[in-house]
């Protein structure tokens, strides 16, 4: 059996198409807010399934914190959420 060489780049291309698409299997389902009595603020991140290990970092400009969960995606319907307890936004 012969494969031409044009049926070879079309398997090519979509394997790197498929390769670059985000592969998730958990997402994040919910975000809740909740003052603690020490004067400080919890977040709750509600996830439909596990997450990988987490990895975070803050920004100063404006002032953020950023949680990356690997292999997660996100159900959510906004990319932000108003917190508006202790300080954040």
């Amino acid at each position: 059996m012969r494969i031409s060489r044009t049926a070879l780049c079309r398997v090519a291309l979509l394997g790197l198409l498929n390769a670059a698409l985000p592969v998730h299997g958990t997402d994040l389902v919910g975000v809740e807010a909740v003052n603690l009595s020490d004067g400080g603020t919890q977040i709750e991140l509600r996830l439909d399934g596990p997450a990988g290990k987490p990895r975070s970092f803050s920004i100063s400009s404006p002032a953020r914190l950023v949680v990356d969960l690997p292999a997660t995606g996100s159900a959510l319907e906004t990319r932000r959420l108003p917190i508006d307890l202790g300080g954040v936004d």
